[in-house]
């Protein structure tokens, strides 16, 4: 690094390296962060030079949507860039994805998420809200923006497989209603012994309704009676959460207090707060914390082997009982869930909608003005009309919007390898040290920042070239390396794959239910869609394990994704197969000429296609240009100008890739006895495995043993001593109390966004 002396560590450079935040990580939480920094600027006074850097060529992590648009050829829909991509490398930049949903139909293929619960998920609804993401108007024409509603979490069942069960297990209608018994059984034995609670093993909770169905759950006069279900989940519909908001106000009031004092005084406001810190920290069995055992020998204490097995086996909805998660975090997990089931929400425009008008915010926020410029010259629209016509841009348009603005504040294909912990003029700082992709002269790969946010999962924090804990040591910060790395190790990394299939003449007449024969495949969860003539239908499958290592089985089928890092989705089409590389093209002896001149004709484009620079440099526009092919013109011209025998057999092996996937679905179809149902009427698949590098797992979750209050706290602001004290942030989905969704992340930033704020006041006085 330019500037900086071995000696005594300390460090003179340009005034663009030296940043008061520098935000790691592209996904939801950082993105989050660099919203809140800019848009409430006075809250964090001072923090005025701020920078995110992401590893990959696109932003939104693992909030990833492919829209299928409708189309009147063979095919009968074609593949368009995703949103997540505009700072990246985008093939077709003359197709959208946000046409006119009134005028030209998409499918949505969600690979992250794919529901949201914005009514209980209070953060993730006042961003919604801010980014235009809401209810729709009663009568107004349809919007990308529109929240729609999602099927209620649902358990479908095989008609053929049974387990004998007895009693009140056998009379449950379905694993759902037996999840709901063994709730309510770990309630009637399950012991709060708080200090502070009012008598011997009653709870307060923060709502009356709560206090009073809880109270008649504990009784037990609601027990034998039919009417015990609407006992629990009124209980459960009344439960509250406290705001990290407010939580990082009162943190901040405490920081001066002893650290004993402190930390009593912190756990006094969770509890009189938050009702899930109660069961999370309090509830035990015989004695025994919650919080330290897993949730399947929980499960096991209040149900049968065989009830336990069926809910593993065959719960048609996330459970992960598999895993056997900490008791305590998993209790609560389904808890929200089921108070959410009847409020799940999916987006018009797919999920990656809230990394797209997030993007367009942060151009907002950076510089309003040259935004209205850029877009239409015009000076006067206001945000809602800006927006709009921002919508009708290409996609080449946008992205050259959202290059030039953001690129000052976001940097993608910059990969964190070091953190070093360091004295800046006689204060601490963090050095940051970067591989970039497609690096330039002179583009600085290393920074010092006053406070760092690493808003990543726990893969790519563990793949650092040092790690945490060695960097707290080598500061000789034992304690808090110890604390480090007991925190990152608490928690387990939970693989997800999802897959979708897009075919001719679906089977189904009507809308399916989620889940429909879902116990009939291997999956978890399945959904059914058709478009609007009926003609054509998508099937999503959602699975964990077991069953991720049958779909995991065809990804080695396919080059682009059976390497160790997954970096982006490709979907195939049925007879279409994508251009290779241009090295590759470049070696089957100069084909990229022909291919050039034919661009060039047929396309219009202006190339010398006989200069190897410039078709190498147009070569990905070209790909785009070569998939929006129909498949019989892309038979034609394989024919004509890739007739070599080293083309002929890379586009031969792709089909034989595509072959074994295909027939299985095929097989899948007719075990359902749609014995009509052909090859042929499959047009499209595509895969993606989440526990692929560089994310390593689609959702996280803590494992027993752990308290995980003392991580998140510890992990918002570390290390706790030495100069650098408070300068590392780490937050997201993996670490927080809300583990597996968007509002997770954002908890998680705000805790960490809190303890910057704390600083930032402690520092200007």
């Amino acid at each position: 690094m330019k500037g900086v002396t071995a000696n005594n560590d300390t460090v003179s450079k340009k005034d663009d390296n030296l940043l008061d935040v520098a935000i790691v990580g592209g996904g939801i939480a950082g993105l989050y962060c660099l919203y809140r920094l800019l848009k409430d600027k006075d809250q964090f006074g001072g923090a005025e030079k701020i920078r995110l850097f992401e590893s990959c060529d696109h932003l939104g992590g693992r909030i990833e949507t492919w829209s299928l648009k409708r189309e009147s050829s063979e095919i009968g829909y074609a593949s368009t860039w995703d949103p997540r991509h505009l700072l990246g490398d985008l093939t077709d930049l003359d197709i959208s994805p946000y046409d006119d949903p009134e005028i030209t139909e998409y499918l949505r293929a969600e690979f992250g998420p794919m529901r949201i619960e914005p009514r209980d998920q209070s953060l993730l609804r006042n961003l919604l809200n801010e980014l235009g993401i809401k209810e729709p108007d009663p009568g107004a024409p349809e919007s990308l923006d529109d929240l729609i509603p999602f099927f209620p979490y649902t358990a479908k069942e095989p008609e053929s497989a049974k387990f004998i069960l007895t009693g009140e297990e056998a009379e449950q209608k379905n694993t759902m209603d037996l999840l709901l018994l063994s709730i309510r059984r770990i309630l009637e034995i399950v012991e709060g012994t708080y200090q502070d609670k009012d008598e011997e093993n009653v709870i307060r909770w923060r709502h009356a309704k709560a206090n009073k169905a809880w109270n008649n759950l504990r009784s037990g006069k609601s027990f034998h009676k039919h009417y015990w279900k609407g006992e629990l989940l009124d209980w459960i519909n009344h439960l509250e959460d406290f705001d990290p908001r407010l939580f990082a106000e009162y943190h901040h009031g405490v920081n001066a207090a002893v650290d004993e004092a402190k930390e009593e005084k912190l756990r006094k406001w969770l509890e009189e707060n938050s009702d899930y810190y109660k069961i999370r920290l309090y509830f035990e069995i015989d004695g025994h914390p919650l919080w330290d055992m897993g949730f399947w020998n929980l499960m096991s204490d209040v149900l049968s082997h065989y009830a336990v097995v069926k809910i593993r086996d065959w719960g048609s909805y996330y459970h992960f009982l598999h895993e056997n998660l900490n008791a305590a975090e998993w209790l609560i997990f389904w808890l929200k869930a089921i108070k959410g089931t009847r409020a799940l929400r999916g987006i018009r425009g797919g999920m990656s909608r809230i990394i797209y008008a997030l993007l367009f915010r942060l151009c907002e926020l950076s510089d309003r003005a040259s935004l209205q410029a850029e877009i239409n010259k015009v000076q006067t629209q206001d945000a809602k009309t800006l927006y709009h016509t921002f919508n009708q841009l290409s996609g080449e348009e946008q992205k050259k919007i959202f290059t030039k603005l953001l690129a000052p504040l976001i940097k993608v294909g910059h990969e964190l390898t070091t953190l070093e912990l360091i004295d800046q003029r006689n204060q601490g700082a963090v050095k940051l040290a970067f591989d970039i992709k497609n690096k330039i002269d002179d583009q600085p790969s290393e920074f010092l920042a006053k406070h760092v946010i690493l808003a990543l999962p726990k893969l790519p924090l563990d793949k650092l070239k040092e790690s945490l804990p060695q960097i707290l040591r080598k500061r000789a910060l034992m304690e808090d390396a110890q604390k480090c790395e007991a925190a990152l190790a608490s928690v387990k990394c939970l693989p997800l794959l999802k897959c979708f299939f897009i075919l001719e003449h679906p089977w189904w007449h009507e809308d399916l239910e989620l889940n429909a024969a879902a116990a009939d495949i291997p999956t978890r969860e399945i959904t059914y869609t058709r478009s609007k003539d009926k003609t054509r239908g998508m099937i999503m499958i959602y699975t964990d394990h077991p069953a991720i290592t049958f779909w995991s089985d065809y990804l080695r089928e396919f080059k682009q994704t059976a390497e160790t890092e997954q970096m982006r989705y490709t979907v195939w089409w049925k007879d279409k197969f994508p251009l290779p590389s241009f090295e590759q093209m470049n070696a089957w002896g100069g084909q990229w000429k022909d291919l050039a001149r034919l661009w060039k004709d047929i396309a219009g484009n202006e190339i010398d296609h006989n200069n190897e620079i410039a078709v190498k440099e147009k070569w990905s526009q070209m790909q785009g240009w070569w998939a929006a092919q129909s498949a019989q013109r892309q038979k034609t011209l394989r024919k004509d100008y890739l007739g070599i025998d080293s083309a002929k057999h890379y586009f031969e092996a792709k089909e034989k890739q595509q072959e074994r996937l295909w027939n299985r679905f095929v097989q899948f179809a007719r075990d359902y006895e749609h014995h009509d149902f052909l090859a042929d009427h499959l047009l499209a698949c595509g895969i993606h495995d989440w526990g692929k590098a560089p994310f390593g797992a689609a959702a996280h979750g803590w494992l027993p043993g752990e308290q995980s209050r003392k991580h998140v706290e510890f992990l918002a602001a570390f290390p706790q001593n030495g100069k650098c004290k408070g300068q590392i942030h780490v937050c997201g989905e993996a670490f927080s109390d809300y583990q597996g969704f968007i509002e997770g992340s954002l908890r998680s930033a705000e805790e960490a966004l809190g303890r910057i704020e704390a600083d930032r006041k402690e520092t200007t006085g």
